[in-house]
C-alpha cells in the first residue's frame, strides 16, 4: 500500500502517469529495494498500476482501481497460502529424512 500512495501523491492533472525513482521510492516508503520491487509486481499483476513508458529512464505508470481486484486478489492470497503450506511441509519432510538418515549411519 505504501509503494502505491507514493505514486499516488505524485499523481495529477498535470501529471497523470506518476514516475518515482526507486532511490525516492525507498526514502519515502522506508521499505527495501526489493520489497518495493515485489509490491510493484503485484500492483501491476493485480491491474491497480499499468506501465505507462518512461521518463527520464524511470518507468511510469497509470495507477487503476480494476473492477473485480478484489475478488482476484483473495484468489492469489488463497492460492499464495496453499502453496506457502506447501513448501513448508516438504522441507519439515526433508529435515526430518536428514535427520534420521544422520541418527541412522549405514552399516
Amino acid at each position: 500500500m505504501k509503494v502505491f500512495m507514493d505514486y499516488a501523491r505524485f499523481m495529477g492533472s498535470q501529471n497523470p502517469h506518476p514516475f518515482r525513482t526507486m532511490s525516492a521510492l525507498v526514502g519515502s516508503t522506508g521499505l527495501s529495494e526489493t520489497t518495493i520491487t515485489k509490491a510493484r509486481n503485484v500492483l501491476v499483476s493485480l491491474g491497480y498500476m499499468i506501465e505507462r513508458g518512461m521518463s527520464e529512464g524511470v518507468k511510469k505508470y497509470e495507477l487503476s482501481n480494476p473492477p473485480n481486484a478484489v475478488a482476484r486478489s483473495k484468489k492469489s492470497a488463497t492460492a499464495r497460502s496453499r502453496e506457502f503450506q506447501s513448501r513448508k511441509t516438504a522441507k519439515t519432510k526433508m529435515r526430518k529424512e536428514m535427520k534420521a538418515a544422520k541418527a541412522d549411519p549405514l552399516p
